[in-house]
């Protein structure tokens, strides 16, 4: 007995009609991104800029695109409506911070011609070096250190400045103020500590397991604008992430934003 077959028209109907689903045949934009000096507010011709679809698993993702900027420091690119839209800029001797996302509503709300004058997104390049967030701790502190980052008026620093001293009290908790060129989160921000008064501590990367040294425990959740260090061993920072987890199996382990918030908040 032969199997039932679907006709070739319809075949390719529904071929159509699923190719469509998976989103192989999705609305494009002219998006037009502006590059500048996040201090200066200047214009940065010549910085290469990339959006990128970062999920492997979807084979319709759109191919990603770039350009280079132009004397005004912009370029227009084609870009997909998709779901995750990753925005990135580099440029000799600047770095940015964060990841950008640009959202399906906001390339859903553009013209499908845009002038090539217009402005739709301006993205920000910090010169180097990279920041340096410096804790400074009482004399004979050890234990956790507790960062709140919170955005600093434009008064608070000095254009250039890239080294930023912040005074923890005696319950370890410290308020970061800081331009946005300091990320708590990100790489290109360097974190030390001193003792008041005296020389830098160790760093956990280049201290010994035994050693008291400033060492990084865990981020807050959701809105990343926490972040739990130690000044301690690698055994006493291994315990205090313990405390910040969920361990679903002995390689397994799972991120805790309520026991974060209970470690973080005592």
């Amino acid at each position: 007995m032969s199997g039932y077959r679907i006709p070739g028209a319809l075949a390719c109907c529904l071929l159509t009609a699923a190719l469509a689903g998976c989103g192989l045949f999705r609305e494009y934009r002219p998006v037009t991104i502006q590059v500048i000096d996040g201090e200066t507010r200047q214009p940065l011709p010549g910085a290469e800029v990339s959006v990128s679809y970062p999920n492997m698993l979807d084979f319709t993702a759109p191919t990603p695109v770039s350009g280079v900027t132009d004397g005004r420091g912009a370029v227009t690119l084609e870009v997909g409506e998709y779901c995750n839209k990753q925005l990135s800029a580099e440029r000799a001797a600047y770095s940015q911070v964060g990841r950008v996302v640009l959202r399906p509503g906001f390339i859903a709300a553009l013209p499908r011609e845009a002038s090539r004058r217009d402005v739709h997104y301006i993205l920000e390049l910090w010169a180097d070096p990279n920041p340096v967030v410096e804790f400074v701790i009482p004399p004979g502190y050890r234990g956790p250190i507790k960062a709140r980052f919170e955005p600093a008026n434009s008064q608070d620093f000095q254009p250039g400045q890239r080294v930023f001293q912040c005074r923890i009290d005696e319950a370890g908790r410290v308020t970061v103020k800081a331009p946005k060129l300091v990320d708590g989160n990100s790489h290109s921000t360097k974190f030390a500590a001193r003792c008041e008064g005296g020389n830098l501590l160790p760093e956990g990367r280049d201290s010994k397991p035994d050693e008291v040294a400033l060492r990084s425990v865990n981020s807050g959740y959701p809105n990343q604008l926490t972040r739990l260090f130690i000044i301690g061993t690698q055994v006493e920072a291994d315990a205090l992430h313990e405390r910040t987890i969920r361990r679903l199996a002995p390689n397994h382990i799972q991120s805790d934003h309520d026991a974060y918030n209970r470690v973080f908040d005592e």
